[in-house]
């Protein structure tokens, strides 16, 4: 009975979350939020036989905020540019020994990247260092707040480049224990008809601002 009493008040307060920003997130902040899988720290990397990445990681997954050992496959797409880390490519725990086969290529991992919120790797490569005498390197990234992603990004040099942007799985995630902030949705409604034009004008600044630059190669300086 009471999730069905939760469930008419939501449905009750859908017109107003549309009315501004504060709103939205209060609201969408008491039923549930979308949640992704994160990055702390990349310990090895590697491309098996069958042409996947495999990470071994320290993170977090989309339900929980418990920082453990992870290890992420991922099928490395012949002609995209991007990929997604599905929920089972995230698999609890380090693949052990994978490393020390002969058949595994080496991925080199490079110092994390820091981008401003919301922005894309490939749309900022020139933040990118490259690491001298690495054929094959692994980025993670990592953005100021409120951007909570922490995307990977694949680099290949030689005679056949590639640049590819690698994002864990996302989700929704129910918060139960947060339905007391109901009750702020009258106050948020208030503020958001007040500051209505300074959302529109924040909004606006999201994003990439540049063309993407391309990766300069191994014999050329960065400026």
């Amino acid at each position: 009975m009471c999730h069905g009493f939760i469930g008419r008040i939501t449905l009750m307060l859908l017109p107003l979350m549309l009315s501004g920003c504060c709103t939205y997130l209060t609201v969408d902040t008491a039923t549930h939020t979308f949640r992704h899988d994160t990055i702390r720290r990349i310990e090895k990397a590697g491309i098996n036989p069958d042409d996947q990445l495999v990470v071994l990681v320290e993170g977090t997954t989309a339900e929980s905020s418990r920082v453990g050992p992870f290890t992420i496959t991922v099928s490395l797409p012949t002609s995209e540019d991007g990929v997604w880390v599905t929920r089972q490519g995230m698999a609890k725990g380090w693949e052990s020994g994978f490393l020390s086969r002969t058949n595994t290529l080496l991925v080199t991992v490079a110092p994390p990247v820091v981008l401003p919120a919301y922005y894309s790797a490939r749309g900022n490569q020139e933040r990118f260092l490259e690491i001298t005498g690495a054929e094959r390197t692994l980025y993670l990234v990592r953005h100021l707040t409120p951007d909570r992603q922490t995307p990977l990004f694949y680099v290949v040099q030689g005679r056949h480049p590639r640049k590819i942007d690698i994002y864990p799985d996302g989700r929704e995630v129910k918060t139960p224990r947060r339905y007391p902030f109901l009750l702020l949705v009258p106050l948020t409604i208030a503020v958001d008809a007040v500051t209505f034009p300074f959302q529109i004008y924040f909004l606006s600044t999201l994003g990439d601002k540049s063309p993407p630059v391309p990766l300069k190669n191994s014999n050329s300086s960065l400026k």
